[in-house]
């Protein structure tokens, strides 16, 4: 019995090991001594609440994984420091992963006590980088020693964060007035938020173009519509005033490439250089620069006339300079853009947010909806009206019109024999919409033949016209969609 019991247990195949806990947001508050990082905690605290952010002062950290406290760490050699260090941050984030919290944390990243020595002496630790998410630097003080290790942090701050996958920005001047804004934003944005919040706006440019929308056309910013480099002209002018260097070059070409990431840290840089009402003043001035290429021009006055067709502008560039050329250009009812540059635009985009709208868009015209029922319904009514008209001179048909009135019969029936809901949209919204086969959204089959045509379908000739042909719609909308897909 045993010998059974054995060789049962010896079959059985072993659970799965359970997933690590996701890594939670930790948000340094860095600066040197004396900067007023714990001025700032205090006051995030109070504006933001304990609910989902958790506020951690470094120092205390470190005394309490310390024994004897911080009087006892300051003895300890730098391995020794080094140790409790790390000690400390494991704990902090072992805090926010059980209490599903975003840290909040106050630090250094490195002591300059002897104004002698060259330079500072770094006191982070590799866990450090591996823990911190985002780092925000507070500045502003005033003597040419505190200046000289606030330039040389800078410096070491930006390239460990660029090798390390870590968020930065500085607090002063600009996002001092907005931090609370800053940390809201970093609590709740992550790569499926924004693919989210990217897929609302096509959504809600669709739905208020109207019901005539039959072809959406998307299009490139910088270099598709017009000669200028739109990003590249607004560090050119911020430089000359500000002598900030464009730093997008060098970070895209970084370990950290076109990803979302990236694309979040530049967004932070647009917001870190300049406050909010000079951003606008500088995309006003670009705007001014930015003429679209004639044949652009011919393009979208030919989607203007043509209510059917909606343009929209896919940007990884600012959001806000398109949309102020546009409009300058005329076609500010016509054409729609959706990019970033801004925390209150939402979203950056991204090559993949790109693509993942495309994919929306094309499953959108795939699935057919109210346009394509809507007209079913019109068909019926003009059906009947015709039969009506053909039944009263029906004792004079030619032939010719005898085969018309068959045929117009034969329509009229299949969809009388169709459920009301097939060929009618739902007036409360509440009922659900078919895909491509006929199916629920849901998964559950519909009763009944289902008439709904893709938005997006092809036509083939036959004798008595084009017309919708299913088999060639499938294959076209399924190459379509798997391009879409894979961002082509």
């Amino acid at each position: 019995m045993q010998a059974n019991t054995s060789d049962q247990i010896k079959g059985l195949t072993p659970a799965p090991p359970s997933p690590p806990p996701p890594a939670p947001l930790i948000i340094g508050l860095y600066g040197v001594s004396g900067s007023g990082k714990t001025f700032i905690m205090k006051k995030l605290e109070q504006e933001l609440g304990e609910m989902r952010l958790a506020f951690f002062e470094g120092s205390e950290v470190i005394a309490s994984v310390t024994t004897g406290g911080l009087d006892a760490f300051k003895k300890l050699d730098e391995a020794g420091k080094a140790e409790y260090r790390k000690r400390a941050i494991l704990k902090i984030k072992s805090i926010c992963i059980e209490t599903s919290k975003v840290g909040i944390v106050t630090g250094h990243l490195t002591f300059w006590d002897d104004e002698r020595c060259d330079h500072p002496m770094k006191v982070y630790t590799q866990e450090d980088l591996n823990t911190f998410t985002h780092i925000l630097r507070r500045t502003n003080v005033s003597s040419s020693h505190l200046s000289r290790w606030q330039g040389y942090e800078l410096t070491e701050l930006r390239h460990l964060c660029a090798e390390n996958n870590i968020l930065f920005a500085g607090l002063y001047p600009n996002l001092r007035y907005k931090l609370s804004t800053v940390i809201r934003d970093i609590e709740r944005h992550n790569l499926e938020y924004n693919l989210t919040v990217a897929k609302r706006r096509l959504d809600e440019i669709l739905i208020n173009h109207g019901d005539d929308l039959q072809t959406v056309v998307f299009l490139d910013a910088d270099k598709t519509l017009a000669e200028e480099d739109t990003s590249a002209t607004f560090w050119r002018m911020v430089q000359d005033v500000e002598g900030v260097q464009n730093p997008l070059g060098a970070f895209f070409s970084s370990p950290i490439g076109y990803s979302y990431t990236a694309f979040r840290q530049a967004m932070l840089f647009y917001e870190d250089v300049v406050p909010d009402k000079d951003f606008l003043s500088i995309c006003e001035r670009i705007a001014e620069l930015t003429q679209l290429y004639p044949q652009i021009s011919v393009l979208l006055q030919k989607a203007a006339r043509r209510k059917h067709v909606c343009p929209v502008i896919v940007t990884c560039g600012l959001r806000l300079v398109w949309e102020k050329a546009i409009e300058r250009a005329g076609f500010a009812d016509v054409v729609k853009v959706i990019g970033g540059g801004r925390i209150e635009d939402g979203l950056v985009m991204t090559p993949e947010a790109s693509a993942r709208k495309l994919e929306h868009y094309v499953k959108q015209m795939a699935e057919g909806g109210p346009i394509s029922e809507y007209s079913n319904r019109t068909k019926v009514q003009n059906d009947l009206r015709s039969v009506y008209k053909l039944i009263r001179r029906q004792h004079r048909l030619s032939k010719s019109s005898q085969l018309q009135f068959n045929a117009l019969y034969k329509e009229v029936i299949r969809a009388l024999s169709m459920h009301e809901n097939q060929i009618m949209p739902q007036e409360n919204g509440s009922g659900k919409k078919t895909g491509r086969n006929g199916v629920k959204r849901n998964g559950s089959p519909r009763a009944g033949k289902v008439e709904t045509i893709p938005f997006l379908h092809l036509k083939k000739k036959s004798e008595h016209g084009w017309d919708y042909n299913k088999k060639l719609t499938g294959v076209y909308l399924d190459v379509l969609e798997s391009a879409a897909r894979s961002g082509l």
